[in-house]
């Protein structure tokens, strides 16, 4: 008795996977992976349930590919933004005010970091996720001592800072502003464009030269505001002064 081919279960790979995956990204951005079920994935992704399961796993196995796709996007516009300036007080605050930028966009007020804002907490418990965090830390950690470096090399870092020892607080600043933005913390960003990363551009991994918006207002009014830091601030936390 010949056994009957077996055929895969949900939608045949028609779709465009990277639009879903980036569905599945802003669901877990806005609701963090504890409260988003099965059912707002497959909302969010436009996906019945055997389809979302076909295409992309499970829930943790979904969460743990947003992870990714948003770390290696982080990583792609923090590296640029670090290249991209020939003085490290100014590259540094390139990407305090890009990262301010992402972290206060959201459709109900500003949401933070994804990775930051939703990976902590779950990482407590689960190894997977907290292997996971750190890699991410750690890469953002060495393109900041890779970028104070080559202040060092150059000749233009002040004696005695070492690189591998300064990067993590100056990473830690950005956590920060994740977190300030989640609390409700806002701030009127300058008129004009900018090259700025986005959370769209940094859920594909692209640099974008995207206009410079201010953040969509929540229902409630901020409960304060920040400001990214000024230069001589940022020299400070560089070591300069």
């Amino acid at each position: 008795m010949n056994a009957r081919a077996v055929r895969p279960r949900g939608r045949p790979r028609s779709f465009d996977a990277d639009a879903a995956m980036a569905q599945l990204i802003d669901a877990f951005w806005q609701g963090g992976y504890g409260a988003t079920s099965v059912d707002d994935l497959a909302r969010a992704s436009g996906l019945a349930r055997p389809s979302l399961y076909a295409a992309f796993g499970d829930k943790h196995a979904i969460y743990l590919a947003a992870l990714d796709r948003v770390g290696q996007g982080m990583a792609a516009q923090v590296g640029a933004l670090l290249d991209a300036e020939p003085d490290l007080a100014t590259a540094l605050r390139a990407v305090l005010r890009a990262a301010t930028d992402v972290y206060l966009e959201g459709a109900l007020g500003p949401r933070g970091c994804l990775i930051v804002c939703t990976a902590t907490a779950e990482s407590v418990e689960d190894p997977v996720i907290r292997a996971k965090l750190a890699d991410v830390l750690d890469a953002m950690d060495a393109l900041v001592a890779a970028r104070f470096e080559r202040a060092r090399v150059e000749g233009k870092l002040a004696p005695g800072i070492d690189p591998v020892r300064r990067a993590p607080p100056v990473a830690a600043t950005t956590h920060s502003l994740a977190g300030r933005a989640r609390a409700g913390m806002s701030r009127a960003l300058p008129e004009g464009t900018a090259a700025a990363p986005t959370s769209t551009s940094i859920r594909s991994g692209r640099i974008a030269k995207v206009p410079r918006l201010p953040s969509t207002a929540s229902a409630a009014a901020p409960s304060s505001t920040f400001e990214v830091p000024t230069k001589s601030a940022t020299n400070r936390l560089a070591g300069f002064s």
